[in-house]
């Protein structure tokens, strides 16, 4: 099949609604910075903190797997500075890991 990227955004709006469509006159970059910020939102998953939680148990659920570098990459992600101190009900955005590199991708 074609990839949405060879159909144009016209294809990628249909495709998905949530990833808006150049209006009349809109200067490309800006189509182009709010169509990745859609998708970007879109593919970056968020965990409630429960009672009990540790990022190492966060990691462990979401991740499969605990790593010092793993740890580090969250608390970047979501702006911490000791892992652990994480609040009931906190939001982390939980960033893309990969295993075979052992560091966050873009």
């Amino acid at each position: 099949g074609k990839s949405l990227r060879a159909l144009g955004a016209h294809a990628a709006h249909r495709a998905d609604p949530q990833v808006p469509c150049a209006e009349p006159g809109q200067q490309p970059h800006d189509f182009i910075a709010k169509a990745a910020a859609a998708v970007a939102h879109r593919e970056t998953p968020v965990y409630e903190v429960q009672s009990g939680d540790s990022l190492a148990g966060i990691a462990l659920k979401n991740y499969k797997r605990v790593s010092p570098r793993l740890i580090d990459e969250i608390c970047k992600a979501n702006g911490l500075t000791n892992a652990n101190k994480i609040a009931l009900g906190q939001k982390l955005t939980l960033p893309k890991y990969s295993l075979t590199l052992g560091k966050a991708t873009n």
